[in-house]
């Protein structure tokens, strides 16, 4: 008896994004991406002396969640992770506390599926803005947002 491993690879996409402004979305937008074992990674820049306010138009997913660090990594600090917000509802914004932010849908798993809407811009730097404020969902399913974080 033959014991194959199991190999699973899992194709990585990373994207950076630099200006006062910008869009991303998944790949195919409007419609949903169903690409298994594909982790995709945004990292938004803005120019010194701002700070990057993202604004999520349209998230949809399946077993996995958006995940947004304050910063340029993922080992950055961790804003939080965001799931099925669904189309039609109000957008909600998420503030870095400076001029970067790292963006990911990680579906390197089978039955993944999402869609992304969103923009981000440079926003004068302001301490009060180092927060998110949403109407959306954790991936625990529960109610996110939060107000300034102390």
């Amino acid at each position: 008896m033959v014991i194959k491993p199991f190999i699973s690879a899992c194709i990585l996409h990373e994207v950076h994004l630099n200006g006062s402004a910008g869009n991303l979305s998944s790949p195919g937008y409007p419609n949903v991406t169903s690409n298994p074992k594909t982790n995709y990674t945004w990292v938004i820049s803005v120019q010194e002396g701002y700070q990057v306010q993202l604004t999520v138009y349209d998230l949809v997913g399946s077993w996995r969640w958006l995940t947004i660090h304050d910063g340029m990594f993922q080992a950055s600090p961790h804003i939080g992770d965001f799931i099925n917000g669904g189309s039609g509802l109000k957008p909600w914004s998420v503030f870095a506390s400076g001029r970067r932010l790292w963006v990911n849908f990680n579906g390197c798993f089978p039955r993944v599926f999402f869609k992304l809407q969103a923009s981000f811009k440079a926003t004068k730097f302001n301490e009060s803005k180092s927060f998110h404020e949403c109407t959306c969902r954790d991936r625990r399913g529960k109610e996110a947002g939060r107000e300034k974080d102390e």
